[in-house]
């Protein structure tokens, strides 16, 4: 039995698989002078083992639709330096050049202008406990709206099942009907009949859109309406519940700042509605036109009580350079590895692997149709070529867990493990504070209370970001050392930086009160590997990154900046001392694993410009003008907005505490180790590595 794929537009035959009873049904493999990729929405080539639009290459594409130059512009391409055919297939290719397909894109819909992913509500559906398989259609009725159908193995509370989907999806993509099904309908080929689902009514009632009542409102409102791109929109409407994104919410940022209207990103967020966002204007608008109070004699500071110790310091007193000596290699037995498919929990499961821990146990879900296993297995594919496949199972174990959900965690504690890595985190710096709370706070207090009844060593990464700022012209900058915490900084301004702030205390807490074997490590700006490159597979996730691709937009580079300073911190090296530190003494509660050799700015523009961009160094006044144009320009403001989006209304009286990393270079260079200078070949590999993932494309 021969299982083959292909369109019309490639003639017909294109790939194809022998069935023969065993392992799963693909659609093969290319058949002879046959090539295929798979490409994102824009086009750019996915890496291997990447779902993404199947393109399928070679002499036998044709050369497009007879009549319609528009279609044929969109799907016959070149790709490869091959004539190419985008088949608006989904699909799979596997490390074995089998091809799984995965249905067609137009699963993708528009409702309420909004597009939405049917296959990624489906994703998370599936992942709830006991739902077997899922479907969700578009519905109609007075207006359309998402209808859900499941099938489980037990019956499944439904305000449970919406809670659930509400924790993972925004809110316009949370079906607003769900039914529990005994079967799936299913066609006479298998598929899902979905003229046989039956009728499920919306359990919202559509409510009338109410009106702007002021001009404020209405300036503000055109602003919401051209971001999301839809008219629907009332001022009581919150703006991500219909359809609103961090991009677009930068969007309403940028024209608030060409409109001269006191408007932050972190606003957007916090002030959900035009009604709330109004208050927030006219607020800081009165507060700019309030006469400044009048000077008044200081009154004398009383004298400083002695400061009470707290568990914090207790737990933070032995890092410092004066017991360095006392640093010096130990075992980490059996590992737990959370995060072990993102950036930098690859490379600690790659250094760990490397070493002689004996079982590593990787806390992964699976995510739609991949399997948790098989997501570890690209990860590590993408970033090192290594198949674990042999190891899996032996010494790599994947296990299913949440740290958000300690039910589920406390039975994966019964596992044999000495060492707990936590690379898990939400790093989206402007989210829902819950959310972002819920994993890195609530779970890290999971882990540390789980460790500490286990008797586990908890090795939680964080970041040097929580020195956080300091408010006021005069105001007494602090240095954030592996020896403090508590500086007295904000870091409520940032949701993100302020939780990772939370979880260390409630870690060190735990060490200083009750005996937590702990290390917090808390790292840099994570780049491209040292040795060839290679960078994240979520490059756009990367602040540092998108900073310079709106220097790349904008083409210019302020003169002012050119002698900042920045570290680039090898993710490899990273990962490699973040191994060598956890397993010290248990006195050394922190570490500061970032590169200890610095940057300027300078240096990454010219190299910037050796790498082929075109990048002028302007005065500030002209790289204002041109920052402000850029802003109001809708064709590039999208790729500008890294500039502004961390713009606070008190910009001018905020200084970032300094941080040093003193007592962590002296360790690790006890431990062997020292990290790379960072050189202008390392600089440009890693540009043109990104250079060609398409990241610098507008």
């Amino acid at each position: 039995v021969m299982n083959g794929y292909g369109p019309t537009e490639a003639t017909i035959s294109c790939t194809m698989q022998v069935v023969d009873g065993t392992g799963d049904v693909t659609i093969g493999i290319p058949n002879v002078n046959v090539h295929v990729a798979t490409v994102d929405r824009e086009g750019r080539l996915q890496p291997l083992g990447a779902t993404g639009e199947l393109a399928i290459m070679g002499a036998g594409v044709g050369r497009g639709y007879v009549g319609r130059d528009d279609l044929t512009a969109r799907s016959f391409i070149q790709l490869l330096g091959m004539p190419a055919y985008r088949s608006g297939d989904l699909a799979r290719i596997r490390e074995d050049g089998q091809i799984e397909y995965r249905g067609r894109m137009d699963d993708q819909v528009k409702l309420r202008g909004l597009r939405i992913e049917l296959g990624e509500i489906e994703s998370v559906l599936n992942n709830y406990p006991s739902v077997r398989t899922s479907v969700v259609v578009v519905a109609h009725g007075k207006t359309d709206y998402l209808a859900a159908y499941f099938t489980a193995d037990e019956q499944v509370d439904l305000a449970a099942l919406k809670e659930h989907l509400g924790s993972y999806l925004t809110a316009y993509m949370v079906p607003q009907a769900i039914m529990q099904l005994d079967e799936m309908p299913l066609t006479a080929n298998g598929k899902v009949d979905k003229r046989a689902l039956p009728t499920v009514e919306e359990t919202q009632e559509a409510r009338e859109v109410k009106p702007a009542a002021t001009e404020l409102q209405q300036t503000l409102l055109d602003m919401y309406k051209s971001a999301l791109g839809i008219d629907e929109v009332g001022v009581d409407d919150n703006f991500f519940e219909v359809g609103g994104t961090s991009l677009t919410a930068a969007k309403v940022m940028m024209a608030a700042m060409v409109a001269d209207l006191p408007i932050t990103y972190q606003d957007v967020f916090d002030a959900g509605t035009v009604e709330e966002l109004e208050r927030v204007v006219l607020s800081k608008q009165a507060a700019d036109a309030a006469p400044a109070p009048a000077a008044t004699e200081p009154k004398p500071e009383p004298a400083a009580a002695a400061r009470t110790v707290s568990y914090v310091d207790m737990a933070l007193a032995n890092n410092t350079p004066d017991l360095v000596d006392d640093v010096r290699p130990g075992e980490l037995g059996n590992v737990l590895l959370t995060g072990a498919t993102g950036f930098l929990g690859s490379h600690i499961l790659y250094e760990l692997l490397q070493g002689d821990t004996e079982k590593i146990f990787c806390l992964v879900r699976g995510q739609g149709d991949v399997s948790a296993p098989d997501r570890l297995l690209q990860s590590m594919f993408y970033y090192f070529e290594h198949d674990i496949s042999g190891e899996l199972g032996s010494r790599v174990i994947v296990v299913d867990g949440d740290i958000c959900d300690m039910e589920r965690l406390a039975d994966v504690f019964e596992l044999d493990f000495q060492t707990v890595f936590n690379c898990a985190a939400s790093v989206k710096h402007f989210a829902d504070f819950d959310f972002l709370k819920r994993i890195n706070v609530d779970g890290v207090r999971n882990l540390a209370e789980l460790c500490l009844e286990k008797g586990a060593r908890l090795v939680h990464v964080s970041t040097v970001s929580v020195c956080g700022d300091v408010v006021g012209n005069d105001a007494e900058m602090h240095t954030l050392t592996e020896a403090t915490l508590e500086l007295g900084q904000d870091t409520i301004s940032n949701g993100y930086v302020h939780t990772k702030f939370l979880a260390e205390r409630a870690i060190l807490e735990l060490v200083g009160e009750k005996g937590l074997d702990a290390k917090i490590m808390r790292v840099g700006n994570l780049m491209s590997r040292q040795v060839d490159g290679e960078f994240q597979v979520n490059f756009g996730t990367n602040n540092f990154m998108s900073t310079l691709r709106s220097y790349v937009a904008m083409g210019c580079f302020p003169m002012s900046e050119m002698d900042e300073r920045d570290e680039f911190s090898p993710i490899d090296e990273v990962a490699r001392a973040i191994v060598l530190l956890a397993g010290t003494d248990r006195r050394f509660t922190v570490f500061h694993p970032y590169n200890s050799h610095e940057v300027e700015m300078g240096n990454i523009v010219l190299a910037m410009q050796r790498c082929g961009f075109d990048l002028d160094v302007v005065d500030d006044d002209t790289f204002e003008e041109r920052l402000r144009a850029a802003l109001a320009d809708d064709a590039i403001n999208a790729y500008v907005s890294p500039l502004v989006n961390y713009s606070l209304d008190d910009d001018d009286m905020r200084f970032e505490n300094p941080v040093t990393n003193t007592f962590t270079v002296k360790a690790l260079y006890r431990l062997g180790f020292q990290w790379s200078i960072t050189e202008t070949h390392y600089l440009e590999q890693a540009i043109q590595m990104m250079e060609m993932l398409g990241f610098f494309d507008l």
